[in-house]
């Protein structure tokens, strides 16, 4: 459904608040066809607020890259609300944008990888800095260890990477700049969950090796498959991301 500014209108009765609300919402897409997956209200509050514990908040205006209609938009948009943090939605150039973290003095900024390169080439050309940045976060994709540095050293902040999906939200952040030489590292897990690692049969494979990952998520975090109603993960709450992986030592 596309929302418009036509339904904005006067309320012409009262209308109670009541439970049951759910939100439809679209995976990205990187790994196939989007899907839509559903969560309820009480689940999508869990889910970000465990998401602004595990990762942290802001103190202070924040930057957010994304569109407000796509999923990390919405996430980091609604996290800024609930954290009483103001924020900045992207103006039309990415030179403007980095005049809008000056000019309202951002403290944190939210990117997808290939905006957050656009923007170190538009900061590199004209020499804006906006160094009241205390982090740069990168998610929706992979961000390479030289791309981080490269950022880390114009702006003067830590660039972390998230790793998550709609499927199990948050599930590891890192700073890339720290791992040079192991590509495609996402850091540590986060402390409440768990994971194992699945063969090419669907038997469970040695961590070091790897395999198939899945995750063990709490009851909260559980989504369905939308409009099948179906469950995504199994009766125990393991969901299979679809990703490659293996554990290394520390």
């Amino acid at each position: 459904l596309l929302v418009t500014s036509d339904w904005i209108r006067t309320p012409s009765r009262r209308v109670p608040v009541a439970g049951g609300g759910r939100m439809v919402k679209a995976t990205s897409g990187t790994t196939g066809l989007p899907k839509l997956r559903v969560v309820d209200e009480i689940g999508l509050e869990v889910r970000l607020n465990r998401s602004s514990v595990q990762r942290g908040q802001a103190d202070g205006v924040v930057f957010i890259g994304y569109s407000p209609g796509s999923s990390p938009g919405f996430n980091t948009g609604v996290q800024a609300l609930l954290a009483g943090a103001a924020q900045l939605n992207q103006p039309a150039t990415p030179r403007e944008w980095l005049q809008a973290m000056i000019r309202h003095q951002a403290v944190q900024a939210f990117l997808p990888p290939g905006s957050f390169e656009h923007l170190l080439e538009v900061a590199k050309v004209t020499g804006i800095r906006p160094l009241r940045l205390q982090e740069i976060r990168v998610g929706g994709g992979a961000l390479s260890p030289a791309l981080a540095l490269r950022g880390e050293t114009l702006f003067g902040c830590p660039v972390v990477n998230t790793y998550g999906s709609n499927e199990t939200g948050s599930i590891a952040h890192h700073r890339p700049a720290l791992s040079d030489g192991l590509p495609g590292i996402v850091g540590r897990v986060h402390g409440d969950l768990r994971l194992r690692f699945l063969d090419e049969a669907g038997a469970e494979a040695d961590p070091a090796t790897g395999g198939l990952l899945a995750v063990k998520l709490p009851p909260a975090l559980w989504v369905c498959d939308y409009p099948s109603g179906r469950a995504l993960c199994d009766a125990e709450g393991w969901q299979v991301t679809g990703d490659l992986a293996r554990l290394l030592p520390g």
